[in-house]
């Protein structure tokens, strides 16, 4: 515990008496309880004796140029202790060396770029048959994307020749011989019974669940309609002379998607990508603060986007003690100060 002793009549003593130590700090009187000497220090203590050795040593090497600076420059930027008193060049060099950087980020979080959805593979062109199928009987065209993307929806070229209920649309993987194989993908859903009987036939518009998929691989868009009565209820029209879409053709199955056999077909269809939110991701600034700062390093992976070189200069008698980066999470930063103390941060 340490008191302050108010005397009018002045300092009444200096030194140890007892238990008690009496020391002046800042002109005034102190009390406080002797401490207990420890038989050893810890590794924290003489790391920290090592340290103020080495700041002590520091600041011996400053020229009478360089003091007589860092004492003008307490006084005319208000480098005061908790009296106000301004800094003696003394204490403010041994606060360049001893002190912390502080790393301190304000970021918030914004959205970013949303991408709408887009046509990517599609034969929409020459459409001459159409094919019937419903409940066993299926039908298939595979498609192979030029890009990896994520897909949303597909648009298939329908109508009906009589009510075939709810219709599942489906995207599978294909096996060596580009035949549609193993359980779906994604999948969605469309009313069948609101498909028109005849002409105008219809573009309709089937949502999957988004599904990533990956460039020069070969899928099978899949469509039944597992809930009818019977067979020949839906009817989607193709191209039969020759094959219109390089990349894939038709394919269906007599089995419910057991066996596939294959056709020199297209069917008329659109995949399209799905719409999606840009990504949250947080952005912002960072501020680098310490009286001194030397020099700072800002990068981002392996790329160095900021570097700060001879940010302060006793000699040339100007010190920096701020600066602020434009930073993202994950962005590394390293600092060092005038003394050469180097720290460094990872933004979060």
């Amino acid at each position: 515990m340490m008191v302050k002793i108010l005397n009018e009549f002045g300092d009444i003593k200096t030194g140890r008496q007892g238990a008690a130590v009496y020391q002046r700090k800042y002109g005034e009187q102190i009390r406080r309880l002797a401490a207990p000497k420890r038989a050893m220090p810890s590794q924290v203590q003489l790391a920290h004796r090592e340290l103020y050795k080495t700041a002590l040593a520091w600041r011996s090497g400053l020229s009478r140029a360089n003091r007589n600076y860092l004492e003008g420059y307490c006084i005319s930027n208000w480098i005061v202790d908790s009296y106000k008193i301004p800094l003696p060049w003394s204490r403010f060099s041994l606060k360049l060396y001893l002190q912390a950087i502080k790393f301190i980020p304000d970021l918030v979080e914004v959205q970013g770029e949303s991408l709408i959805a887009e046509k990517k593979d599609w034969s929409d062109e020459f459409r001459w048959t159409g094919i019937q199928f419903g409940q066993i009987k299926w039908q298939g065209q595979t498609f192979t994307p030029l890009e990896n993307y994520t897909i949303g929806k597909v648009i298939l070229f329908l109508w009906k020749s009589a009510n075939p209920n709810l219709v599942t649309v489906s995207i599978r993987a294909t096996d060596g011989e580009g035949k549609p194989t193993g359980v779906d993908l994604t999948s969605g859903t469309t009313d069948g019974n609101t498909l028109p009987l005849g002409d105008p036939w219809e573009w309709r518009e089937i949502e999957l669940t988004p599904y990533a998929l990956t460039q020069g691989v070969v899928y099978a868009i899949c469509v039944r309609a597992p809930s009818a009565t019977g067979d020949n209820r839906l009817r989607w029209w193709r191209r039969d002379d020759d094959l219109n879409y390089p990349r894939g053709r038709q394919h269906y199955s007599n089995n419910s998607g057991v066996t596939w056999s294959g056709y020199d077909a297209d069917m008329n269809f659109e995949v399209w990508s799905a719409e999606q939110e840009g990504e949250y991701t947080k952005e912002g600034i960072l501020y680098v603060r310490h009286p001194a700062l030397l020099s700072i390093v800002h990068k981002r992976g392996d790329v160095t986007l900021t570097g700060y070189d001879n940010l302060s200069s006793l000699d040339n008698e100007y010190l920096t003690s701020q600066v602020g980066l434009d930073v993202e999470p994950g962005d590394f930063i390293q600092a060092t100060t005038l003394p050469g103390i180097t720290s460094s941060f990872v933004v979060s």
